[in-house]
């Protein structure tokens, strides 16, 4: 589906903003992923999130607080719209490897394709 949403990928471990970096991960670690996402053609939080590296997903824990998001976009609905996924970088492997997000509509019916790829070398 095309993107009707409002998303941020804020922080990859120790990287903030990691947009337009390729993110160095030793293979023993694991990959911390957090931000925010909103279902911005409903008007309502999503309905989850997952990361999708080389097209395998992995879930997320949704509905962190996030009273900023709230703020910001003066939507009170959107204050549990925070998201944080951990991987092992040993399920993904070595290599060059591509990080995007899936988005859920709110009634989990469909989901959003964003097009941020964030690029991760596994060593």
């Amino acid at each position: 589906m095309p993107s009707q949403t409002r998303y941020n990928i804020e922080r990859i471990n120790d990287h903030r903003r990691p947009h337009g970096q390729v993110i160095p991960i030793e293979e023993h670690q694991t990959i911390t992923v957090k931000g925010w996402a909103v279902d911005v053609l409903n008007g309502k939080p999503a309905g989850g999130v997952y990361i999708d590296i080389d097209e395998k997903l992995f879930p997320t824990l949704y509905g962190r607080n996030r009273p900023d998001v709230s703020q910001f976009f003066d939507v009170p609905e959107y204050q549990y719209s925070g998201y944080e996924g951990e991987i092992l970088a040993s399920e993904v492997g070595r290599g060059d490897h591509t990080l995007s997000l899936k988005i859920l509509t709110n009634d989990k019916k469909e989901y959003y394709d964003t097009n941020l790829r964030i690029e991760l070398d596994i060593r």
